[in-house]
């Protein structure tokens, strides 16, 4: 499921780094599936979704747009089962940027609580 769509993108959240409906639904896709991760699946989608899950993954979206034109280069790559780890100039990966990204949005709605 899709957290955010591309009207909200433009509209809502005010993006401007992905102008194509379709770049922004794949990516868009991606990083809704990164919040289920990050959020252990606590996103109640039998609910209208809640404006700061939207925007982080609107955020996580423009940061997956980031490494998708290379601004993330390729940080490990494995040959055997094919592994590939991308990472910024500051050797973050995209899974710690992703985070940083949707951490201000996510942290006043206890998703990001790992306790039981």
């Amino acid at each position: 499921m899709i957290y955010a769509d591309f009207n909200y993108y433009q509209n809502s959240y005010f993006g401007t780094e992905i102008t194509e409906e379709r770049t922004f639904n794949g990516l868009a896709l991606k990083a809704s599936a990164f919040l289920d991760a990050i959020t252990y699946n606590r996103i109640d989608k039998t609910q209208p979704i809640d404006d700061a899950v939207k925007n982080a993954a609107c955020a996580v979206t423009e940061v997956r747009k980031t490494y998708d034109d290379g601004k993330g280069g390729i940080a490990s790559e494995s040959v055997g089962k094919a592994s590939v780890s991308y990472a910024n100039a500051d050797g973050k990966t995209l899974e710690q940027e992703s985070y940083n990204a949707a951490y201000p949005f996510l942290i006043g709605t206890g998703l990001l609580y790992q306790g039981v």
